[in-house]
């Protein structure tokens, strides 16, 4: 998962965008030192629950812990729901859930694109939940080539 933020680090350098970074406490806990490269490289973070455990649905605690480990806390996005009733709708293009000239046209009307390291995660065990064909790496370069 790391290779995976430091390479999307690069990416997103290439192309002068500043990202907020939504992250588990589990791994800010673990990676305090990733937290603050963050920080010094422009971006922001946010609270994403724990540790996508399901029970995490049902209280702040979880959030207020994770909230603790991070500097200049921006917000909190939910592990397991949205708010809005179609991914895309009224915050954002949510990279995996889209095709690609739905997911274009989602990001140049928002600005915003919603991305989880497994969604570019090419590691043989994990399952692919991205939609598009092809390498994920190159739909993001593609995206980010024509969107910016």
């Amino acid at each position: 998962m790391l290779q995976t933020v430091y390479h999307l680090l690069e990416v997103l350098e290439e192309y002068h965008i500043q990202a907020t970074f939504y992250v588990l406490g589990v791994i800010a806990k673990q990676h305090p030192s990733l937290m603050a490269f963050l920080i010094q490289k422009g971006h922001h973070l946010g609270s994403h629950g724990w540790s996508h455990q399901p029970f995490e649905r049902k209280g702040d605690d979880f959030d207020r812990a994770t909230r603790a480990l991070l500097p200049e806390c921006v917000g909190y996005r939910a592990p397991y729901w949205h708010g809005t009733r179609r991914p895309g709708f009224a915050g954002g293009a949510f990279f995996r859930m889209l095709p690609y000239p739905l997911l274009k046209l989602e990001l140049l009307r928002s600005r915003e694109l919603y991305l989880h390291p497994h969604d570019l995660d090419l590691h043989p065990g994990m399952l692919r939940r991205s939609l598009s064909l092809g390498d994920p790496w190159q739909k993001l370069e593609r995206l980010l080539h024509e969107c910016w």
